[in-house]
C-alpha cells in the first residue's frame, strides 16, 4: 500500500512541473511575474474602442450603450475571464480542452484528470485540514492577483496550494476509504501514463 501511495502521489504531482521543464518554462517564470503589470488588463489596447463600439451598437438608446460597455467594463470583463479560468477545474486537470485559449498560453495538463478525484475528496474532509480555509482565501487571492493579467505560467505559483490539497485528499481517502483509494489508484495509474507520454511527445516531437 505504501508504494501504491508513493505512485499515486508522484503521479499526481510530478505532471505540471514536467511540463514546464520540457517547454522550458522555468526559466520564463521569474521574467513573467517581473513584466507582469506592463501586459495588464489595465495596459492600452488598440482593439478596444473597436469592441466597446460594436457593443454599444446593439443598444437602441446610446445612454445605456456607454453605461453597460465602456472601458471599465471592458477592463472588468477581463479580469473577470481571467479569474474564472484560474478557479476552473478544466485549467488543472484538462489543459482547458475543449476551449482552448489559442493565444498567450501553453495550456499545459498540469495534473492527470483523475486526479481530480483526490481534490474533490480533499474538499469532501475540507474541516480535518487545519489550514485550509486559509489555504483557500490565499488561492482565490492569489487567484485574483494573477488575474490582472496574462497568467500563463506564473499560475505555477498556485501549485502549492493545489498539492497540498490533493495531498490531503489523498491521505484521508487511504485512511478512510482504502477500497476505494485503491480503484481510483488504479484508475490513475492507467490514465496518467499516456498523459505523461503525451507531454514528451508533443512538446519534444
Amino acid at each position: 500500500m505504501k508504494l501504491l501511495n508513493n505512485l499515486v502521489i508522484c503521479l499526481t504531482l510530478a505532471l505540471w512541473p514536467l511540463s514546464l521543464a520540457l517547454t522550458n518554462s522555468y526559466k520564463d517564470i521569474g521574467n513573467d511575474i517581473g513584466n507582469y503589470f506592463r501586459f495588464s488588463i489595465f495596459a492600452p489596447d488598440d482593439q478596444a474602442p473597436l469592441i466597446i463600439n460594436a457593443k454599444r451598437s446593439v443598444y437602441g438608446n446610446d445612454l445605456f450603450g456607454r453605461l453597460f460597455n465602456n472601458k471599465a467594463t471592458f477592463i472588468y470583463g477581463r479580469f473577470k475571464t481571467n479569474f474564472f479560468a484560474l478557479t476552473d477545474p478544466n485549467n488543472y486537470f484538462f489543459g482547458f480542452h475543449p476551449r482552448e485559449i489559442i493565444r498567450e498560453n501553453l495550456n499545459l495538463e498540469k495534473f492527470p484528470f483523475p486526479s481530480l478525484i483526490f481534490l474533490l475528496y480533499a474538499f469532501y474532509c475540507f474541516n480535518s485540514l487545519k489550514a485550509g480555509k486559509i489555504l483557500l482565501v490565499i488561492f482565490f487571492g492569489l487567484a485574483a492577483l494573477f488575474s490582472l493579467a496574462n497568467f500563463d505560467k506564473v499560475d505555477f505559483v498556485l501549485y502549492p496550494i493545489l498539492a497540498v490539497f490533493m495531498l490531503h485528499g489523498i491521505k484521508q481517502m487511504r485512511t478512510e476509504k482504502p477500497r476505494f483509494f485503491v480503484a481510483v489508484a488504479i484508475f490513475l495509474v492507467i490514465f496518467s501514463i499516456p498523459q505523461y507520454l503525451r507531454a514528451f511527445v508533443n512538446l519534444h516531437p
